[in-house]
């Protein structure tokens, strides 16, 4: 089981966890994402019964931050130093993980959900009260767990209410795609016994939305 490749719907499932975690980072220092990508973050957290992975992630090329993120990682020297990108890839697996075992937390937000998307109805999925109502949620839930993620950024950046209601909309995000790869059979230690498989079918991805692209 360790050495078992991962199946295409888990690499997607886990570029899609990078491509949050990578827009946290960019968001936490610069302000501001492309709002297209933010978005699809906030479809993907609120797409609970999916028929296909298609269905969640449409074209690759929504997930090409964290496409290139998880081919930086493998590629990477063993010396350098590890990046925010994955150590909060790594905290909302921890999360997922936590969250799974808490089952009135997952019921409560399960049901914060729901609620969040008769908002939803009348307000455009990325509108301001909808971010800041699922920001709340994510702190109501996880900001009351033990272990924290501390995101890293310009102090201009992360004392804006707005932005850090974003962070932690793409946080819950990844947490929620997190909750995916472990239900399709994903796990971490895939990353480290699989790199030259990983890789190629990344280039795969890769090619794929170049070729969308043109």
């Amino acid at each position: 089981m360790i050495f078992k490749k991962p199946s295409q719907d888990q690499i997607l499932v886990l570029s899609s966890i990078f491509q949050s975690c990578y827009l946290v980072d960019q968001l936490s220092h610069k302000g501001v994402v492309p709002e297209k990508d933010f978005t699809k973050s906030m479809e993907i957290l609120f797409h609970q019964n999916p028929k296909n992975m298609q269905a969640i992630f449409g074209s690759p090329e929504n997930l090409q931050y964290g496409v290139k993120s998880i081919q930086e990682l493998l590629t990477s020297g063993a010396n350098r130093k590890t990046p925010d990108t994955l150590r909060y890839a790594i905290g909302v697996m921890h999360l997922a993980k936590k969250l799974s075992k808490n089952k009135k937390m997952s019921t409560a937000i399960k049901k914060s959900i729901k609620d969040s998307m008769t908002q939803i109805e009348y307000f455009s999925i990325a509108h301001a009260n909808v971010i800041a109502s699922t920001a709340q949620i994510y702190q109501d839930t996880f900001g009351t767990f033990f272990y924290r993620i501390n995101v890293h950024g310009h102090i201009d950046f992360l004392n804006q209410e707005f932005i850090v209601a974003r962070i932690r909309c793409l946080l819950f995000s990844a947490i929620r795609s997190s909750m995916l790869f472990h239900q399709i059979g994903g796990r971490r230690y895939q990353l480290i016994f699989n790199k030259k498989y990983i890789l190629d079918e990344l280039a795969k991805l890769a090619s794929a939305f170049c070729t969308s692209q043109n």
